[in-house]
């Protein structure tokens, strides 16, 4: 038997960043943080009142970190999204949340 993360064909990244969530009208759902990501999708925890009104598909948007020599920015990167596990987390009141894109986002993670 296979482990889950031999069938993922985009590596993950831990990295936290700001995550916000919509509805596919736009209306703002929650906000949250990732705990990793990869060009197919992201893992992130938000809290357990949001995570219980989700919608199975949302839109997304996440705030990555690039820098240069002289800069550093967020670059913010938004995609639709379908919900694919939640959970609720350790912390009391905090919930993790699986999205996966509908479409892989070239993301441009190193590492």
């Amino acid at each position: 038997m296979s482990a889950p993360d031999e069938r993922r064909s985009h590596r993950r990244k831990t990295l936290a960043c700001p995550v916000r969530m919509f509805d596919r009208g736009g209306r703002p759902l929650t906000n949250g943080r990732t705990i990793d990501l990869s060009d197919g999708g992201l893992f992130i925890s938000t809290s357990l009142t949001a995570m219980k009104t989700l919608p199975r598909r949302v839109n997304v948007t996440v705030s990555l970190p690039r820098s240069t020599p002289n800069t550093y920015m967020l670059e913010e990167v938004a995609a639709g999204a379908v919900v694919v596990r939640q959970q609720p987390m350790v912390d009391e009141g905090a919930a993790g949340v699986a999205l996966q894109f509908e479409r892989p986002v070239e993301l441009g993670l190193k590492g």
